[in-house]
């Protein structure tokens, strides 16, 4: 089945490729124009200037992530407990799954070789990251309502929980060293799941080299 795509997506598709494929200098309107088939000042009519072209090419791309976030945020997927599948949301946020998300690699390749960022972008970064923050709390209040979070520890296990995806963001960014940041992170998700999950639910396990 075809997808009858609008102006405005055949521009936030061709905005993607180029800028995966060639980077933030080629986001031209004669490069886009081209990618997309369309003339320059039909790509012009839709935004109020490039910078809000951006923003709602980036706010499609994060609603288009959005409705693709793994199961185990809103269910337990088929085949899986829900201790097997909160044990999968909890490696999935320290790891950063979000980080690595199709929304935040463009972002990254957009903003990362910029330091001059307007208060619209910043404004959009932080909605990005409050987004994500709120599709994690979520979910962890599906698992509670589940039966199996210790309620009482939600507060300090997801603050824990933020503050571990962010270190090792940086890891993944930056390429920040770490001395053995493969058996910390091990201990890092076993101390959250200690914490997250009632008593009778938490059962260590194994690290492997």
């Amino acid at each position: 089945m075809t997808h009858n795509y609008s102006r405005t997506e055949l521009i936030f598709n061709a905005i993607e490729n180029l800028l995966l494929e060639e980077g933030r200098e080629s986001l031209t309107y004669a490069k886009i124009s081209e990618r997309c088939y369309l003339h320059t000042n039909t790509i012009t009519y839709y935004f109020n200037g490039k910078e809000d072209m951006m923003i709602q090419f980036f706010q499609y791309i994060v609603d288009r992530d959005n409705a693709n976030m793994p199961e185990f945020f809103t269910r337990v997927p088929a085949g899986l407990t829900p201790v097997e599948a909160f044990n999968e949301l909890i490696d999935y946020i320290v790891e950063g799954g979000h980080l690595v998300s199709k929304t935040r690699r463009l972002l990254n390749l957009y903003l990362l070789p910029y330091v001059d960022i307007s208060d619209a972008v910043k404004k959009l970064l932080s909605s990005v990251h409050n987004a994500s923050s709120a599709s994690e709390y979520a979910a962890i209040q599906m698992y509670n309502a589940l039966g199996i979070i210790e309620e009482s520890r939600i507060r300090e296990s997801f603050a824990d929980l933020t503050l571990a995806s962010s270190g090792y963001s940086l890891i993944q960014l930056f390429g920040v060293k770490c001395i053995d940041h493969r058996l910390a992170l091990h201990h890092t998700k076993e101390r959250l799941r200690r914490s997250f999950l009632k008593d009778e639910y938490y059962r260590e396990r194994e690290y492997r080299e």
